[in-house]
């Protein structure tokens, strides 16, 4: 009994091991969607809005001070 134990626990270790074989990649073949493929619409840029940010942008300091 002991020796299918044993037996049992080096065949498990080799085959957990790869013996040498590298792994499947199950994310190898995928890639990003586009935003139609995705199902997003685009949504419609506001010109108010825009000029908006684009107004208080020059408010922003373009560089953080450290502490």
């Amino acid at each position: 009994m002991r020796l299918l134990v044993i037996s049992i626990l080096l065949g498990g270790t080799a085959a957990l091991g790869g013996c040498g074989s590298t792994p499947h990649d199950p994310y190898s073949d995928m890639r990003m969607l586009t935003p139609e493929e995705a199902g997003v619409t685009n949504k419609e840029q506001d010109p108010v809005q825009e000029a908006e940010k684009a107004f208080n942008a020059k408010f922003v300091r373009k560089e953080r001070r450290t502490r």
